[in-house]
């Protein structure tokens, strides 16, 4: 059996279960996290986050390129004018970890 066919199958049961009807489309911690895309390092893991708490955005090493700049971008700007217009921003929380798959680069 593929890898991803028990994926699908948890896809469908949560969009059967719809579990994010009602959910804010604005986290509820006002956090934005960028970390690593790295497997061993999940965010909902060691920040204990659940589905809404925070925007979380992953790349290899928890790079600031621009397309993460981009992103924050666009979500501060729905924040500004959609969202929140009154309120307060998010916080970025920028967040490595070690023995990141993306050390070697710095052997060379």
């Amino acid at each position: 059996m593929p890898e991803i066919t028990p994926l699908l199958d948890r896809n469908k049961h949560f969009a059967a279960t719809q579990a994010y009807e009602g959910a804010p489309i604005y986290p509820k911690r006002d956090v934005c996290v960028i970390t690593c895309l790295d497997p061993r390092t999940d965010p909902a893991n060691f920040l204990e986050l659940e589905a809404g708490d925070a925007v979380v955005i992953r790349n290899a090493g928890a790079r600031v390129t621009q397309a993460v700049i981009d992103d924050l971008a666009f979500i501060t700007y729905l924040s500004e004018t959609k969202i929140k217009p009154d309120g307060r921003l998010f916080e970025v929380a920028m967040i490595h970890h070690n023995k990141c798959g993306t050390s070697f680069l710095a052997l060379a």
